[in-house]
């Protein structure tokens, strides 16, 4: 695993010390914005070489689609696509593909049965309400009793005690971001399934919209970054690490998104003949692949929406993606080569 992942690590980190210099050169941007669209080129490149092969039956196209859905308009993990995409497989798998349509209209009754029950407790103002108006009242209490109670306290320990936290607060600080990170990426790691990009779009939930550690702009460059070195696409992992906590960030965030992969698989490792041989199984595993499809597409939308905002750039990735799959290419060098292309633009024709 260390000889695996530790030179890829370190040409990440490197080009995170870098990426904030890059940055300070005029013209930059459209070189990123070269290599966001390559990127976006080999993902949508990518589902369409595993879909072309898979997706030969109706209930796997609705799977796809499905998928797509739930991650780019609904917010929905990998964990939960997987598992429902999973349990579809076994169901078309156990009951047939006669009785797909009949379960599909099902389906679609219960949903509307659900949104027409959640509209009616919305408007009742049930649960949340008087859940709310009882946790403010608490609160209200508890500060009322505070304020009553005022305890005498020796100024001596006071002092002494508020020297001791305030000496003591960057290091904390620093450790419960290195808990943070160590978290997050754990979990990204322990739900990461057919591939690195499927997870791209959770990074991004995670890193940009809820801890705030990076920009949308960030997030589509160290994606792009993390094409160019010669490891896996969670990578991206060591320049999050780094920029959020240096290298001790970078290092901890490595560890942490590929651990669990290192560990579920030596754990199965001693039983992949029966996982093989196991109906059940492979009936899950044919559900869970038109939605990593899906999840692939989702992922390239999220790269698309941040980092190409031309026409330039979307004309640089519909070329790219052409050459891909006409030539099949090495993508690292198409990257680097759209990326290159898209700064001489910008330098010489100024668009």
């Amino acid at each position: 695993m260390a000889g695996f992942i530790s030179p890829s690590m370190l040409m990440m980190i490197l080009l995170a010390i870098l990426y904030r210099h890059l940055r300070a050169f005029p013209n930059t941007d459209r070189l990123f914005h070269g290599l966001n669209a390559a990127v976006v080129a080999v993902i949508i490149v990518a589902a369409w070489r595993i879909g072309r092969n898979t997706l030969t039956k109706p209930w796997q196209w609705y799977v796809t689609v499905l998928s797509i859905i739930a991650v780019i308009f609904f917010g929905a993990t990998i964990l939960e696509i997987v598992l429902s995409a999973g349990l579809i497989g076994i169901y078309i798998d156990s009951f047939g593909e006669k009785r797909w349509h009949r379960w599909r209209r099902i389906r679609r009754l219960a949903s509307r049965r659900r949104a027409r029950l959640a509209d009616m407790e919305s408007k009742n103002f049930v649960g949340g309400y008087l859940t709310r108006a009882m946790a403010e009242e608490r609160v209200r209490r508890l500060s009322d009793d505070e304020a009553e109670e005022e305890p005498v306290e020796p100024s001596g320990p006071r002092f002494r005690s508020s020297i001791f936290f305030l000496a003591a607060m960057p290091i904390m600080a620093k450790l419960a971001l290195l808990l943070a990170l160590s978290s997050v990426f754990i979990r990204m790691g322990a739900v990461t399934f057919g591939g690195g990009f499927v997870m791209i779009p959770l990074i991004e939930s995670e890193v940009v919209r809820t801890n705030h550690w990076l920009t949308q702009q960030e997030f589509a460059d160290a994606t792009a970054l993390g094409q160019i070195t010669p490891g896996p696409v969670l990578i991206t992992a060591t320049f999050i690490g780094y920029r959020v906590a240096g290298t001790l960030g970078a290092l901890v965030s490595t560890i942490a998104v590929f651990l669990p992969a290192f560990l579920m698989t030596i754990a199965a490792g001693s039983s992949l003949r029966r996982f093989r041989a196991n109906r059940q199984v492979q009936a899950f595993l044919r559900g869970v692949t038109p939605a990593v499809v899906g999840l692939l597409v989702a992922a390239a939308w999220s790269i698309g929406r941040a980092g190409i905002h031309t026409w330039v750039g979307l004309s640089l990735c519909v070329i790219a993606g052409a050459l891909l799959l006409r030539f099949r290419l090495n993508p690292f060098w198409v990257i680097l080569g759209v990326g290159v292309a898209r700064f001489a633009v910008g330098v010489f024709v100024g668009m």
